[in-house]
């Protein structure tokens, strides 16, 4: 998807580097994709890690390792539906707790609206649109995007770690 079909979000740990995180002997404590857009002729994927102290180059191998995997084989229809299903429970739990939301979370939508001129349209319809569009959306399109993307230049590894 493009800028404005989705908003550019962490999106939940990916099932493989979350099976990794909680292993015996785990090589990071944390992990999380995001796709962004940081300008309108640029798309980046984002893999940030959060490791323990001395543990940078073995996090780094193991989620490379992941990113490998998935350029080489994509993804299963199997994960495709787990993120589907968990975009859209993140979406419908925006929803209902769309009283409690502090302004500067909107904050995001509105800058991309008058920046962008994409649309601002408000989390309630944000599910219903998503619920739409996410049952039509197939794994081998999800294939397709894996195969298009530049792997080589666009994909950025962010490493955390406590301070010492």
């Amino acid at each position: 998807p493009g800028p404005g079909v989705f908003p550019p979000a962490p999106d939940p740990p990916p099932p493989r580097l979350y099976k990794i995180a909680v292993s015996p002997h785990a090589p990071f404590f944390q992990a999380a994709t995001s796709l962004s857009f940081p300008a309108s002729i640029v798309e980046t994927c984002a893999v940030t890690l959060s490791v323990p102290e001395g543990g940078e180059l073995e996090a780094l191998r193991a989620a490379l390792r992941e990113v490998e995997r998935v350029r080489a084989h994509g993804f299963t229809e199997r994960e495709v539906g787990i993120a589907k299903a968990n975009l859209l429970s993140d979406l419908e739990a925006d929803h209902a707790e769309r009283e409690q939301l502090e302004s500067e979370g909107v904050c995001p939508e509105f800058i991309e609206h008058f920046c962008r001129a994409e649309p601002a349209m408000g989390v309630a319809y944000e599910v219903e649109l998503s619920r739409a569009l996410l049952k039509e959306i197939t794994t081998e399109q999800v294939a397709a995007v894996v195969d298009a993307f530049a792997w080589h230049a666009d994909c950025v590894v962010k490493l955390t770690r406590p301070r010492p």
